[in-house]
């Protein structure tokens, strides 16, 4: 009975909550060949080990229509902690393969675009994206379905938290949208639904800035009891020692010739 109530106490998460998870995924491609994952161990051993990808758990905002829906309805009924397998057929994660999305492009029309023709190439026409699958003197045939269309996908999936305090939130999205180190990203209090979100220079480099910040601030928006941020930037002026070393020198002879008029 006390194990039964315990249960019923704990937390699963609902619509527009922010949760940390891990996952790994395998498609069935005549053998299970992994597709993805965040976590680093399995990375190494399935030979697909990213040196410049930092792993861990990942913030993701249920109903933003980030995830698949069969890995979302499961984290619906996952509670914090807990760990599960699921398999989506085709027809409910990348739809099946179609033949009509293999499209034949004559090779002209490729390079007036200044596309080149070369098989495994990816490309962009009229909105859509494709591979290169086929090159003939003439032609070049473009595979427009999902590179996972058609294939079983296996998933690992775990449900590390769910995020509670407006602070962690803010913190979270702001490492999801602008995709900077957590360590690099500070949430202070300013008052009540007041924070100020110090972010590092590196911020600056980011390319569409603007439009980041705005798609972050709708989301912490929607998500928290916020009303007002302040975002700030930290830059370091860094100065070269000879020049720190000659500024010192220019207030030394200052001084000094201060000194010797007043003598």
């Amino acid at each position: 009975m006390v194990l039964e109530e315990r249960r019923l106490e704990m937390a699963k998460p609902g619509k527009n909550d922010l949760v940390l998870i891990e996952y790994s995924m395998w498609a069935e491609n005549g053998k299970k060949e992994l597709v993805d994952t965040t976590d680093e161990e399995i990375a190494k051993k399935e030979g697909k080990y990213d040196p410049n990808r930092k792993y861990g758990p990942i913030p993701v905002v249920l109903g933003s229509g980030s995830l698949l829906e069969p890995v979302e309805q499961a984290l619906y009924d996952m509670e914090e902690g807990e760990e599960k397998e699921i398999v989506i057929p085709p027809e409910k994660g990348y739809g099946e393969r179609r033949e009509d999305l293999v499209v034949r492009v004559s090779r002209k029309r490729l390079r007036e675009a200044g596309i080149r023709a070369a098989v495994g190439e990816e490309v962009e026409i009229g909105g859509r994206k494709g591979r290169i699958i086929r090159v003939t003197e003439r032609f070049v045939f473009i595979d427009f379905n999902h590179p996972l269309a058609g294939k079983k996908l296996y998933v690992r999936l775990a449900l590390k938290r769910i995020v509670k305090s407006d602070e962690e939130k803010i913190k979270l999205l702001a490492v999801r949208y602008l995709r900077l180190p957590e360590d690099a990203i500070k949430v202070e209090k300013a008052g009540e639904g007041e924070y100020v979100l110090v972010l590092p220079s590196e911020t600056l480099l980011l390319r569409d800035l603007e439009a980041i910040l705005l798609s972050m601030l709708e989301s912490i928006y929607k998500m928290t009891g916020a009303r007002k941020i302040r975002i700030a930037i930290d830059v370091e002026f860094k100065r070269e020692e000879k020049e720190e070393e000659a500024a010192e020198e220019g207030a030394t002879g200052e001084s000094s010739e201060g000194e010797g008029a007043s003598q």
